[in-house]
């Protein structure tokens, strides 16, 4: 298990990996880098079959025509913009003070145990966003390698795409920031357990 210190949570919480046989989270890991490679190269394939139709003339419908294009101008900046929002939202969280949950109900009717509730959730929806996006980043990264490996590392279109897959790291990270500063509020205000309270109970 990794851990940031004895005194902090497992930097493994973020994407569901800190609990578990060790056996099972490994083999978790290791399908899912064999299924994003995989997904990588098809990725890769679908818009090279794309791209040839585009050639020859066929109608394809908007979707099929970015994908027949690649990586452009048109995709690179997607992961800039969500990482500058993402670490907007991270500072927030940091020096702001905290805000209810949104629901239905306004937070003034809520009772201590529902808002608890309610950050957990949140806490958890942003862990499973930051797990999707790591995904969608490593598919896009083996197509990157694909593209790189199929035209000699030559070509503005694999450009474009090393500055898109950076622009989704930078995502990944700042998205990675933002859920680890929640963790920390979630936990100072009670809605989680003091990870030195939870080390504790599992050695007794």
């Amino acid at each position: 298990m990794v851990m940031a210190d004895d005194r902090r949570r497992p930097i493994t919480e973020l994407v569901f990996l800190d609990r578990g046989p060790l056996l099972v989270r490994g083999l978790l890991i290791v399908i899912s880098a064999a299924a994003v490679g995989f997904a990588g190269n098809m990725l890769y394939r679908a818009e090279a079959s794309l791209a040839a139709s585009l050639a020859h003339g066929e109608q394809l419908n908007a979707l099929q025509s970015l994908l027949a294009h690649g990586s452009s101008l048109r995709t690179a900046w997607i992961g800039w913009l969500a990482a500058l929002f993402f670490a907007i939202a991270a500072m927030r969280v940091r020096r702001s003070p905290p805000e209810p949950t949104l629901g239905r109900t306004p937070p003034e009717h809520l009772t201590a145990s529902q808002l608890r509730t309610g950050l957990r959730r949140e806490y958890a929806v942003v862990r499973v966003l930051l797990v999707l996006l790591v995904l969608f980043t490593a598919v896009d990264a083996a197509r990157m390698l694909t593209l790189a490996a199929a035209t000699s590392g030559h070509g503005a279109s694999l450009m474009s795409a090393v500055i898109e897959v950076v622009g989704l790291g930078a995502a990944c990270f700042a998205l990675a920031l933002w859920a680890w500063w929640f963790g920390d509020l979630v936990v100072r205000l009670g809605a989680l357990p003091h990870p030195d309270r939870q080390k504790r109970r599992s050695t007794t």
